[in-house]
């Protein structure tokens, strides 16, 4: 993968440019359709910046290797990363699951507090990532019948996760670069929001550039019909965990809140999970390329969980990597307040504001303070 080039976090403003000239503030566009009379614009108020951000969210385009010449007239829809009958179903109570992903949304209601929130199922799990001829198409092998439990099966469930984290990472560039908290100010203030912002935005351009590479990976693979640069890894449950999750993660730990790679390198490896359904049965898969070391050892810390700790060990991934996790509510509703707090101190490690517990703690399943105990009906790797 090519490096990008190295932008940088602080920056100093210019009061006048060439008007073709590349604008003080880096963003890559000229300086007469940037910053130039800047002051002039309209101030843009907190809720309004919101609104830019969640808009992002609505622009849709389809993640199969062959969008979007292959994609006719399909219009673009909203694609369930998790199954919603066969999955989501089965943890629901009257149409509505818990969310974690809501927890930010609610703040306004819950004084300040994340805490999820109830969720109908038409729109959980849900993002405009594939148009309708080609979700239907692609992932008919993991959605019809009885779930297999194989190398495509597992290739499959990281392909829709990995599509969904990759358009969430460029839906929040997008919006981060089209905000401007600095309309309507002073040059000098300008400068000091541009700054306060830019270390947002060039922290998600390596991982929007990375995640892009990763996708072009897995596109060969689905098109050659060739998945054995992937391993995969998996544990089916006796019954239904109260937990359903799915996503592609940069895990710099692993269980046992154990170090598996430094954040801070330029590329980093990649290993996507899914809490998913097969049959009556919860199943927890895991799938990476074989050739990235850090993933291997994730999964290693992963596999090397006793049986009975697993579905815990299931549980605490889900809840320490990914906002996109739902939950039963009665499984939710049934914990204690102080079970529910830790669950949220679990969702809120890598929040600087909120952070209370160690990475040994989030990830420890033998001192969780909420496990899940289900037996562990079979394991398969390749």
């Amino acid at each position: 993968m090519p490096k990008l080039p190295i932008r940088p976090t602080e920056v100093r403003a210019k009061f006048v440019m060439g008007e073709d000239e590349p604008c003080w503030c880096t963003s890559g566009r000229r300086w007469a359709d940037c910053h130039k009379d800047r002051e002039k614009e309209k101030p843009e108020n907190f809720y309004q910046g919101m609104a830019k951000l969640r808009r992002e969210y609505e622009r849709g385009y389809c993640s199969h290797p062959q969008a979007p010449d292959a994609c006719a007239t399909t219009k673009i829809i909203r694609a369930h990363t998790l199954q919603r009958n066969g999955t989501l179903n089965r943890i629901a109570k009257d149409g509505h699951v818990y969310s974690a992903k809501t927890m930010a949304h609610g703040l306004a209601t819950t004084n300040g507090e994340f805490v999820p929130q109830r969720e109908g199922l038409k729109s959980a799990s849900t993002f405009l990532g594939f148009c309708g001829k080609h979700d239907t198409e692609m992932f008919k092998p993991i959605e019809t019948g009885l779930l297999p439990i194989d190398a495509k099966s597992a290739f499959l469930l990281s392909f829709r996760a990995a599509a969904y984290e990759l358009f969430e990472k460029r839906a929040g560039l997008r919006g981060l670069k089209n905000l401007k908290p600095d309309a309507g100010k002073g040059i000098m203030e300008q400068e000091r929001l541009v700054n306060a912002l830019l270390p947002q935005i060039v922290a998600l351009e390596l991982p929007v550039a990375d995640f892009t590479a990763w996708k072009e990976k897995l596109d060969a693979a689905f098109l050659a019909g060739d998945y054995s640069a992937f391993s995969m890894f998996a544990v089916e449950f006796e019954g239904v965990l109260p937990v359903a999750s799915t996503c592609a993660v940069q895990p710099g730990f692993g269980i046992g809140g154990v170090p598996v790679q430094d954040l801070s390198e330029e590329h980093l490896a990649k290993i996507a999970y899914s809490i998913t359904m097969r049959g009556d049965h919860s199943v927890f898969v895991l799938c990476w390329s074989k050739d990235e070391p850090a993933a291997q050892k994730f999964a290693d810390l992963f596999m090397a969980v006793p049986p009975e700790h697993m579905a815990t060990a299931a549980m605490l991934v889900a809840l320490f990597f990914s906002e996109n996790t739902f939950f039963s509510p009665e499984w939710w509703e049934g914990l204690t307040k102080d079970e529910r707090a830790w669950i949220i101190e679990v969702l809120a490690v890598g929040i600087p504001s909120r952070m209370r517990l160690t990475m040994k703690e989030a990830l420890s399943p033998d001192t969780a303070r909420v496990r899940l105990e289900f037996a562990v009906r079979n394991i398969l790797q390749t």
